[in-house]
């Protein structure tokens, strides 16, 4: 990134070349963090997916297979539970990036699609080639992240939320080989439990937020091309 910044600049002669450079590689450094960051949580969340849809598919067979289905289906919540303690706690570390993510993302995209459309608006105007690849590309490049989170949490939560339905088809075998306050402890342990991915306990992370991401954009754009053509 320096080298970039140091052979960029030298065609510039402004005094502040040394100051555009420094600028240039920490606006490059926070868009690595914010990508590792993204990384980072999709990472977490796919896998805790896939740890569910293990567990939820083990739950099926073993209650057919297994005669003591009472301890399996405490096993297996068990390992539940402690896959979704890890997830809490990842989610919890990225809560504060997450949000500045959220704030970029919605800005980011409302820019540059109003970008595209002065561009286009411009290019019309004055005759010339319309240079559409580079603003598609990088609005296409951010909605893709923004819906790779959202739909990553909404994954993950759906699969959390399937326990314990599955686990409800254990309550004869509960009841006859171990203590039947078992279905109701488990029961009332997943339903005071938020599977869901908060960001600092504003919202969710989830397809309503996609469409209040959405919708938002859309009304922003209205007022930003009015205000534009009215110029």
């Amino acid at each position: 990134m320096t080298i970039a910044a140091v052979y960029f600049n030298d065609f510039n002669d402004n005094e502040f070349q040394w100051l555009y450079m420094m600028v240039s590689c920490i606006n490059l450094s926070l868009m690595s963090i914010m990508n590792m960051t993204i990384n980072l949580l999709l990472v977490a969340l796919y896998s805790g997916e896939q740890i569910y849809d293990t567990i939820n598919r083990n739950s099926d067979d073993r209650q057919v297979h297994s005669g003591n289905v009472g301890v399996e289906a405490y096993q297996w919540y068990l390992v539940h539970t402690a896959t979704a303690s890890v997830i809490v706690r990842i989610v919890k570390n990225v809560n504060k990036p997450l949000f500045v993510l959220n704030i970029y993302y919605f800005f980011i995209i409302v820019f540059s699609i109003f970008y595209l459309f002065t561009s286009i608006v411009q290019d019309m105007r004055q005759g010339t080639h319309f240079n559409m690849v580079n603003p598609i590309a990088f609005f296409l490049n951010e909605a893709f992240q923004v819906w790779y989170i959202v739909s990553a949490s909404s994954a993950y939560s759906e699969r959390a939320r399937q326990i314990v339905p599955i686990l409800g088809t254990y309550n004869v075998g509960l009841i006859e080989t171990t203590d039947e306050h078992t279905t109701e402890l488990l029961i009332i342990d997943y339903l005071s439990r938020d599977y869901s991915v908060s960001v600092a306990g504003m919202y969710t992370v989830d397809y309503t937020m996609l469409f209040s991401i959405v919708s938002s954009t859309t009304s922003f754009m209205i007022i930003l091309v009015q205000s534009y053509l009215q110029e």
